[in-house]
């Protein structure tokens, strides 16, 4: 179990506003170095309309957390995203947006596979997280609050506080691991997280920086 707070995240610009690398894999990956087996961040897209940096052999998942884009995939198709719809996409594909939004994103390369999802919190809810499948032995969920704040209770034991723009990753190397977690806001607030789902091959480690 790792915490990933808000004030250790690291800050860039890029040509369409800014980015926030929150989590990355293997500990000694960097993104400039294109040397990752996946990457978690979040992007504030500045600009009405903003070219994506070219990322060959990436697969990329983004999801909308704030305001709204078009994705579009030149040549290929184009996409309307609002809060909390999400595209998966080749980094290799020329891709356009427009409009003004916060997403986040998964990027993983190849050995890797992953998926985005949208939870919304109303009250105390279970969310039992299974690690491995037949494909892939190693394996990670994160939790990130997207609004709000939210405690997690592990196994009915050890409890984490999350506020926004917090996560928590949770990494399993056996196919029948499950931790059951319960998740509520505080102050009976009604709050957004997404859970990242990342499945890995043995010939890439799980493990972040």
């Amino acid at each position: 179990m790792r915490m990933y707070r808000k004030a250790d995240h690291v800050t860039r610009s890029w040509s369409g506003g800014t980015t926030t690398e929150i989590a990355i894999s293997p500990a000694n990956a960097g993104y400039a170095k294109r040397n990752f087996a996946w990457r978690i961040s979040t992007a504030t897209v500045e600009a009405e309309t903003s070219l994506f940096t070219p990322l060959p052999g990436v697969r990329r998942i983004t999801m909308v957390m704030d305001g709204a884009m078009t994705l579009e995939h030149v040549g290929r198709y184009q996409v309307h995203l609002t809060p909390f719809e999400q595209d998966s996409y080749s980094g290799e594909w020329t891709t356009r947006s427009i409009g003004k939004a916060r997403n986040f994103n998964l990027m993983m390369t190849e050995g890797c596979e992953g998926a985005l999802q949208a939870v919304r919190i109303d009250a105390e809810t279970s969310l039992p997280l299974h690690f491995g499948n037949e494909r892939f032995r190693q394996s990670a969920e994160a939790l990130y609050c997207v609004d709000g704040e939210i405690t997690v209770t592990v196994n009915g034991d050890e409890s984490y506080d999350l506020a926004r723009d917090d996560m928590m990753l949770c990494t399993g190397v056996n196919e029948y691991g499950l931790l059951r977690l319960r998740v509520c806001g505080k102050n009976n607030r009604t709050v957004h997280i997404i859970k990242a789902s990342i499945y890995a091959c043995g010939m890439h480690s799980i493990g972040t920086a």
